[in-house]
């Protein structure tokens, strides 16, 4: 007598939930799960699913939990940290990019709730028609990778600034952090005393769980802005003066570049202002647009470059902001044209980041250091740099 086949963990799962989720088993699939942007398993998994819905989701979670089948859960495949590639042969890898709705925004009290496969972009589309925005300013690559995502791989700065996280357990159970977890109608506010579990969640690479809804503080975008731009004779001088800058708490954000990406972006600027001349166009004015697209053109300035934007609700509080940051301008060798920062601000999305001018793959690398920390970590890098004959590096700044 024939001994009786008994299916894999695997096939069970794929057949409890067969005409629910479709299980792609081809070559290209399985490469793609196999792999992020700038590594590679060694295991094969065992299939590709891309859930639909919440629901979907923990229907899911919950079998495999009982059959014990390990799942990694990805976003839109942009992850350079391997952290959601298989462990094992047979892991089955949950694609939540069909998680892409914005589920509502509220301009009462400022919050809007996402699937977390919604892309940055998707969601700033969406807020644009309340003149509203993300307090987290969305990555450049927003414009295909997924907030569920961003906050998996810990990447954002202003953390918290997420008010809830929705997340399917290992378990097969369902938990909503904050204050949106008290019941299902709640309205998501900051909670950042008492048991609060939603920086649990924040940078795990889904290893904690499947993220599927996500509530983010928005604020009201500013009806006025202004850009600066120095440039410094040093990296050390760039990274002191950004330091500065952010414990001002005058700017919006504060960037600082090397020269080799500034060239890369400039190169790259001028094709991108004239296909999103129209955000640019509604964000500055057809004068300014223009000369965007004149500066992307123009031989880059020597020095390292800093870039800053200001934001304020009137024209004078931005003068005021202005004057005071021209104070840090008597340490720059010069002042430099801030094209490439107005194109950003206006289409913050671009795919530069990923790629040098000759298709090499750019790996980014993220630290984080307190202010007083910076000057030290400059000159770590920079030694560290030139000893590997490496020059490229950028920094950035926010208010303490």
């Amino acid at each position: 007598m024939a001994a009786e086949h008994v299916p894999s963990p695997q096939a069970a799962l794929e057949a409890e939930l067969a005409g629910r989720i479709d299980f792609l088993k081809d070559g290209p699939s399985l490469e793609l799960a196999s792999s992020d942007m700038f590594f590679r398993s060694e295991f094969e998994p065992y299939a590709l699913v891309r859930p639909a819905s919440s629901e979907t989701v923990v229907a899911l979670a919950l079998a495999a939990a009982r059959l014990d089948v390990s799942l990694r859960p990805r976003g839109a495949d942009l992850s350079y940290t391997g952290g959601y590639l298989p462990r094992a042969h047979g892991d089955t890898v949950v694609d939540c990019s069909a998680l892409n709705r914005v589920i509502s925004v509220d301009p009462h009290n400022l919050v809007a709730v996402v699937e977390a496969g919604c892309t940055w972009k998707t969601l700033m589309d969406a807020l644009r028609l309340h003149r509203l925005e993300s307090v987290i300013a969305p990555p450049v690559s927003g414009s295909h990778s997924t907030i569920g995502g961003a906050i998996s791989q810990g990447l954002l700065a202003g953390s918290d600034s997420i008010l809830s996280i929705t997340v399917a357990l290992p378990s097969g159970t369902t938990v909503t952090t904050g204050s949106r977890g008290y019941s299902p109608n709640s309205i998501a506010f900051s909670q950042l005393t008492g048991p609060n579990l939603t920086g649990l969640f924040i940078g795990d690479c889904g290893r904690f769980g499947i993220k599927t809804e996500i509530a983010l503080r928005l604020k009201q975008r500013a009806s006025h802005v202004a850009h600066l731009g120095f440039a410094f004779a040093s990296f050390r001088q760039m990274v002191d003066v950004a330091a500065a800058i952010g414990r001002s708490a005058l700017a919006r954000s504060c960037i600082g570049l090397d020269r080799a990406r500034v060239e890369t972006a400039k190169s790259l600027s001028f094709g991108e202002t004239l296909a999103h001349a129209g955000n640019l166009i509604r964000s500055s004015g057809p004068v300014d647009t223009f000369r965007v697209a004149i500066g992307a053109l123009l031989p880059m300035a020597e020095g390292w470059p800093l870039y800053v934007t200001m934001e304020a609700e009137s024209g004078d509080a931005l003068k005021d902001k202005l004057t005071s940051l021209k104070q840090f301008a008597k340490k720059s060798i010069h002042r430099i044209d801030t094209a490439i920062r107005r194109a950003l601000y206006a289409e913050p999305f671009s795919i530069r980041g990923a790629a040098g001018p000759k298709g090499e793959a750019w790996v980014p690398i993220h630290g984080l250091f307190p202010h007083s920390s910076a000057g030290f970590a400059a000159d770590e890098l920079m030694d560290f740099l030139n000893s590997a004959k490496i020059n490229s590096c950028a920094t950035r700044s926010r208010p303490a």
